[in-house]
C-alpha cells in the first residue's frame, strides 16, 4: 500500500521494493552491490487524474476531512487516506466476530513528497485510529520530533570532587 501511495503521489513513477541498499565484503573494505532506482512510469490515460486523488487526499488531511483532527496543526501539508476494512467470520480467541480493521494511508510533503506510509491495525476500528500513527512516522522521519537545547552542560561545570567517587581502571565512577 506503501507504494501504491508513492507512486500516486509522486506522479505514476512505481519504485521496485527493496531493503537492501548495498552490500559489503566479509570486512566492509570493498562494496559488491549498490541498489540503483530504476523507477518506471505506470500507463495511464490521462496522468491529470493522479493530480485530482492527491487533491482529493490533501482534503482529507484538511478542515473537514476525516483526518482533520489527526492533521490539524501538523507543520507540513500532507495528503492521507482513512479507510476500513470489515472481516467476516468469528474470532477464535473470542469467539466474537471480527472487529474492523483500521487502515490508513499518507504522504507529505503534499508538493514534493517524500515519504509514503501505510498502516492497519488489525481489529482497529474505524481507519481513523491508525491517523497517528502514520503522523508519527511522518514526523519522525522529517525530523519534526527533535528537541533542541539552547544550552547543554558540558562535562567540564560538573565538580566531582563533591560526588563520593573512586578510581577504577578506566576511569572515574560514580559510587552508589
Amino acid at each position: 500500500m506503501a507504494n501504491y501511495i508513492a507512486t500516486l503521489s509522486n506522479g505514476g513513477y512505481i519504485h521496485n521494493l527493496t531493503l537492501v541498499d548495498n552490500i559489503k565484503n566479509y570486512n566492509n573494505s570493498k562494496i559488491n552491490y549498490i541498489h540503483e532506482p530504476s523507477p518506471r512510469r505506470i500507463q495511464l490515460n490521462n496522468y491529470d487524474n493522479l493530480e485530482h486523488v492527491k487533491q482529493g487526499m490533501y482534503l482529507v488531511s484538511k478542515e473537514g476531512g476525516t483526518a482533520r483532527r489527526v492533521f490539524q496543526n501538523f507543520p507540513v501539508e500532507v495528503g492521507s487516506k482513512t479507510g476500513t476494512a470489515e472481516k467476516s467470520g468469528i474470532n477464535p480467541a473470542t469467539g466474537d466476530t471480527y472487529d474492523d480493521f483500521a487502515w490508513f494511508v499518507g504522504f507529505a510533503p503534499y508538493d514534493d513528497p517524500e515519504i509514503a506510509v501505510a498502516a492497519v491495525i488489525f481489529q482497529g476500528g474505524s481507519g481513523g485510529y491508525a491517523g497517528p500513527l502514520v503522523r508519527d512516522i511522518i514526523a519522525e522521519y522529517l525530523g519534526l520530533n527533535k528537541i533542541e537545547t539552547k544550552e547543554s552542560l558540558p562535562y567540564d561545570n560538573i565538580y566531582l570532587d563533591k560526588i563520593p567517587i573512586f578510581k577504577e581502571n578506566m576511569g572515574y565512577h560514580v559510587k552508589i
